[in-house]
């Protein structure tokens, strides 16, 4: 998981590691590719538009909105600005895909958006529970990863997810 900021993705290098750009972020990226495309004149078709855009990146859809935006701001007065702004899309395609990211049971939400699932917000309680018990209870790293990962062997053993 990391943020669009290119510069996040050289942190630390795990060699069988999958980039995900949160979809908190990158819906944030969405509205302001519609504002570039729409402007703000119809709230109503700005929220239409962004209903059935997200609908489409979270079904791996990136691809299809960047052709979709593209085609609409061809020869307008925006197309300039909608092209800048498709360049967070362009160089991130194969880390927003949302739709096959949760079929592999793979976190893509941003900790300060709500959670899409049951499973969704039990990964959400969990890590707000091992950040207090490192933080607040000075646990240690390794107890507190043990019980993260024993939760979530159980959680799927029991079939809530």
């Amino acid at each position: 998981m990391g943020h669009l900021a290119r510069k996040k993705w050289g942190w630390i290098t795990f060699p069988r590691a999958v980039q995900i750009v949160d979809n908190y972020h990158a819906i944030e990226h969405l509205e302001s590719l519609i504002e570039a495309l729409l402007g703000k004149t119809d709230p109503s078709r700005f929220a239409r538009r962004r209903r059935h855009w997200r609908k489409m990146l979270l079904a791996d859809g990136v691809e299809r909105i960047i052709v979709q935006a593209r085609k609409e701001a061809e020869g307008t007065t925006r197309e300039e600005a909608v092209e800048a702004q498709l360049g967070n899309f362009v160089h991130n395609i194969e880390r927003m895909q949302y739709g096959t990211f949760r079929k592999k049971g793979w976190f893509a939400w941003h900790a300060l958006a709500p959670a899409a699932g049951k499973f969704d917000c039990f990964v959400a309680v969990v890590a707000i529970g091992a950040w207090l018990a490192m933080e607040r209870f000075k646990i240690a790293v390794i107890p507190t990863l043990g019980v993260c990962a024993a939760l979530g062997i159980l959680v799927k053993i029991i079939g809530w997810a």
